[in-house]
């Protein structure tokens, strides 16, 4: 990860890390599309719901960017 979205991900980890966990065990983890900005977007599917995840690297291969789309029941 780039330094800037590492420093931000550790500030949102807390309620990161409740969303993922009230949704159970994921199931799968499919590749959805090519975003407009060249991310990468996944639907993750959990026991009690799903979100969709966004990816998005540097010409060095390091997160640069990170997107978790709302929770929708299953």
């Amino acid at each position: 990860m780039g330094a800037g979205i590492a420093q931000l991900t550790r500030q949102q980890l807390p309620t990161l890390h409740t969303t993922v966990t009230d949704l159970g065990a994921l199931q799968s983890l499919t590749f959805v599309r090519v975003m407009p900005n060249g991310g990468d977007a996944y639907q993750a599917k959990f026991e009690k719901g799903s979100m969709e995840w966004t990816l998005v690297l540097d010409a060095d291969g390091k997160t640069q960017g990170i997107g978790f789309g709302r929770v929708t029941p299953p």
